[in-house]
């Protein structure tokens, strides 16, 4: 059986997500995440991991926020409780979700920028963990 992990802040520590299996999978691979719009990247309980940088603009000029590697890619229904919209305006650009296109737009119940939430009409709908604000740990059982 394979390893369940939950995400947590690195900040103060509180668990981000319900525990999820970590798959990888490359773009070429079968079983490749599902990017269309206003449908879940991935099922309920199970993390994409990537090994290449996520494009979510042809635009040259434009930063990519999401360019880092691994990159992880979450159901939204993984998101628990103490992870909030931030308070940053210019982070929550969207007609009818958020596009995520612009920074991290979620922050961890201590204030701590933890990930982007894709949920447009236009977007695929996910949950991307920013690496600099989260760490894995394996689930611990009682």
């Amino acid at each position: 059986m394979a390893d369940r992990h939950v995400l947590c802040c690195k900040a103060c520590g509180t668990t981000l997500t319900r525990a999820v299996e970590i798959v990888l999978r490359a773009d070429s691979e079968s079983g490749t995440p599902d990017w269309t719009p206003k449908k879940p990247v991935t099922p309920p309980g199970q993390a994409f991991r990537m090994t290449q940088a996520y494009a979510w603009s042809t635009d040259p000029s434009t930063a990519v926020h999401l360019g880092h590697v691994p990159i992880e890619f979450l159901n939204v229904d993984d998101i628990g409780p103490s992870v909030k919209l931030t308070r940053k305006s210019q982070y929550l650009n969207g007609c009818c979700g958020l596009d995520g296109c612009d920074g991290p737009n979620q922050i961890c119940q201590c204030g701590n920028e933890i990930g982007t939430l894709k949920s447009d009409c236009w977007t695929p709908h996910t949950f991307i963990p920013f690496p600099d604000g989260t760490r894995w740990e394996v689930e611990s059982t009682p």
